[in-house]
């Protein structure tokens, strides 16, 4: 019976292991994502407020300086 508890704790440490990086990947692939959601959405913001919308095309006026630097 003793040898049957020696191979069960390895095991168990390597669960654990591995529920500790899954857990850790998943926070970051949150992050990611978000810090992505963030990016566009200014993104979306800055090339909307480029363009006066007078052409019909938002973006293209041609003020590279738009966002102020």
């Amino acid at each position: 019976m003793s040898d049957a508890s020696d191979d069960s704790q390895p095991r168990e440490a390597a669960e654990e292991a591995a529920a500790v990086v899954s857990t850790t990947l998943t926070q970051q692939m949150l992050h990611l994502a978000n810090r992505y959601h963030e990016e566009r959405f200014k993104l979306e913001e800055r090339t909307f407020h480029a363009s006066p919308g007078d052409d019909g095309v938002e973006g293209q006026d041609g003020d590279d300086d738009c966002d102020g630097g």
